[in-house]
């Protein structure tokens, strides 16, 4: 079935976990949530410069997290559509994104083969370097102790790292 959001070429979708929102990232440098039951337009989330891509919503679904072109990541409150929070800008445009599982770090995935991840709770940012090229793919270990992520490059390889250590 097609869903009648309305918006022009989606780029990127995200389930919130109550099953009946998504979030859409289109081709204008905005998000639209958008309740899938009554088939309406929730609200439109923007301000930011290039297309919205990737997106998701947190764990606890309280948050949205996204990235945009402008090389920045943006927290969301999905109750108010407000921006609550934004990353230092990257170096380069970000392919991945994912949220630990106890929602306090944002991890994410760059063209110039960085991962980094981005504390929330204390502020603080962090850089993981391995891959020669793009980082294409990330995982956060969400059963794991202490914090695990997986990161596949352009190259095929993947790279294990302990979020938090060297």
């Amino acid at each position: 079935d097609t869903v009648p959001t309305g918006t022009k070429d989606a780029r990127c979708v995200a389930f919130l976990s109550d099953g009946r929102t998504i979030a859409i990232g289109g081709n204008d440098a905005s998000i639209t949530l958008f309740d899938l039951q009554a088939e309406e337009s929730l609200a439109l989330l923007d301000g930011f410069e290039g297309d919205p891509n990737p997106l998701m919503f947190f764990p606890d679904g309280s948050t949205l997290v996204s990235a945009f072109g402008d090389k920045r990541i943006a927290l969301w409150d999905v109750a108010s559509h407000a921006v609550v929070e934004i990353s230092p800008e990257h170096e380069s445009y970000i392919l991945a994104l994912d949220v630990s599982s106890d929602g306090q770090t944002v991890l994410a995935t760059d063209f110039a083969g960085a991962v980094r991840s981005w504390r929330i709770v204390q502020p603080s940012a962090r850089a993981y370097r391995a891959h020669a090229t793009r980082v294409w793919s990330m995982e956060a270990g969400h059963m794991s102790a202490p914090a695990l992520l997986l990161s596949g490059d352009e190259d095929g390889n993947v790279f294990e790292w302990s979020v938090g250590s060297d």
